[in-house]
């Protein structure tokens, strides 16, 4: 039987899209494949599209979700061309099938259709907990490799396990001084959302389209079906920290956290990330995955402590695929022109042409 491709939209295919998704088990696909979280991630500024491109054959699929974003415009260019990117977080090609030459052909029929589509370059970061990497084919592009953790919920307990001793003591020193509870409440979330726009503020974090407002109303609606919020409160009733965990089937992802810059409880963010997957062990969920440091060094501090909360090191694959180098370069060197002072601070990013603000 010959294989097929079609296309979905994330936002006019949600039906289609879900069903899509279906055809997978639980422990083949996540919540980054969902069109109501890709619809989260897109930024209507630069006319992104969140697509599903399906490959199938008799029962077997294989799928990829991206963004398609529209590259501005440099040197009176007037054709336009686009990039694609996994949504933020993880992504890349999955399968219900194991079948070698399956994934091959897929992948095949795939990047024929971005020669054809004024594709100019590609940023996937592969889903670490799926370990999805090995359907992918292409060697020979730029790829990077970071450690992410995750921790086994089977192997939680009211006793503070599978945790080590400091991390034990750390949870059982702040237990004594703050309380942790489970939410979905609107005030709660407008709390999280103050003090977080407030780190990002303090730690001049990059304006994406995260921080608008939009962004954060379909967050909220996103946690209403798929997710939580985590509080911790002092025993006075102040409220100190908040984080917004995702799941779908047997997964669930620490999306984001603050903590409020007022207080500095020993232990807060260790007391969160236990309350959340004690609660997501409630729900029949078998995996949290907390994600990666700051940087690639495995002495980065966030990594390290995230480490200490987890049960397993996942390897990260995030590669950058060019499909028109000399249209791929001309954008770089025109963009550094026209942006002389944003490209130094973005100058190693892989798609460093969109920042143009």
């Amino acid at each position: 039987m010959k294989l097929n491709s079609i296309i979905l939209n994330s936002k006019q295919n949600i039906k289609e899209w879900r069903e899509i998704l279906n055809k997978f088990p639980p422990e083949k696909t996540d919540l980054y494949y969902c069109p109501e979280y890709v619809n989260l991630c897109l930024n209507e500024k630069n006319n992104a599209e969140g697509l599903m491109f399906i490959v199938n054959k008799d029962n077997k699929f294989w799928i990829n979700v991206f963004i398609k974003i529209k590259i501005p415009k440099y040197n009176n260019i007037e054709k336009n061309y686009f990039d694609l990117e996994t949504p933020y977080g993880y992504g890349g090609p999955i399968s219900n099938s194991n079948d070698k030459n399956f994934l091959k052909e897929a992948n095949n029929i795939f990047c024929e259709w971005i020669k054809s589509n004024c594709i100019v370059a590609e940023l996937i970061r592969f889903n670490p907990v799926l370990k999805n990497y090995s359907n992918f084919f292409d060697k020979n592009y730029y790829s990077d490799v970071k450690k992410t953790c995750s921790l086994n919920l089977r192997l939680v307990n009211s006793e503070y396990e599978p945790f080590k001793s400091k991390s034990k003591n750390m949870l059982r020193n702040s237990s004594k001084k703050l309380i942790s509870y489970i939410s979905n409440e609107k005030r709660d979330f407008s709390y999280f959302k103050k003090i977080y726009i407030e780190l990002m503020k303090a730690k001049n974090a990059n304006n994406f389209n995260f921080f608008s407002k939009k962004y954060f109303e379909k967050l909220f609606k996103l946690i209403e079906t798929n997710g939580f919020l985590v509080l911790i409160s002092d025993k006075k009733k102040n409220k100190v920290a908040a984080g917004v965990f995702l799941y779908f089937n047997d997964k669930v992802h620490y999306h984001l956290s603050a903590s409020d810059k007022k207080f500095n409880y020993s232990g807060t963010m260790n007391l969160l990330l236990y309350e959340a997957a004690w609660h997501a062990k409630n729900l029949n969920i078998k995996t949290m995955h907390l994600g990666g440091g700051n940087s690639l060094d495995e002495n980065d501090s966030l990594f390290k402590f995230k480490l200490s909360m987890s049960t397993d090191i996942n390897n990260f694959h995030f590669v950058g695929r060019v499909h028109k180098k000399n249209i791929f370069n001309m954008f770089k060197k025109e963009w550094s022109k026209k942006y002389s002072q944003t490209s130094n601070q973005y100058k190693n990013f892989f798609l460093n042409y969109h920042f143009v603000n």
